[in-house]
C-alpha cells in the first residue's frame, strides 16, 4: 500500500491485496485528512451530506429555485445538489489520476 494508511483498523480483516485495491480508490490523502487516509467512497458520502446541510442551513431560497425548477420542483433540487457535491471526486478514480 505504498506507507498509506486505511481508513481504520476494520480494514486490517481484508487480506493485502484487497486492502491495496480499496487504497488506491482514494478520497483525500492522510496528509490531508488529519493523518488517516479516506477512502473514496467514504470522501464522497461526507461530501454529499455536508451538501445537505448547506442547503437546509446556508442556500437562500432564491438560490434554490434553480436546482428546484431544472429538477421538477420545490425542494427536489436538494437531491440534484447533493449528488452534484458528492459525485465531484469521481474523477480520482480514473488512471490517470497520482496516488497520494
Amino acid at each position: 500500500m505504498g506507507g498509506r494508511t486505511m481508513v481504520d483498523d476494520r480494514w486490517r480483516r481484508y487480506p493485502p491485496q484487497v486492502r491495496g485495491w480499496l487504497g488506491v480508490l482514494w478520497g483525500k490523502s492522510a496528509g490531508q485528512a488529519g493523518g488517516t487516509a479516506n477512502l473514496l467512497l467514504s470522501h464522497m458520502l461526507d461530501t454529499a451530506a455536508v451538501a445537505e446541510i448547506v442547503w437546509d442551513r446556508y442556500l437562500p431560497p432564491v438560490t434554490r429555485l434553480g436546482p428546484d425548477a431544472l429538477v421538477g420542483g420545490q425542494g427536489k433540487g436538494r437531491c440534484l445538489f447533493a449528488w452534484l457535491c458528492g459525485i465531484h471526486g469521481c474523477g480520482k478514480a480514473t488512471p490517470g489520476v497520482p496516488v497520494p
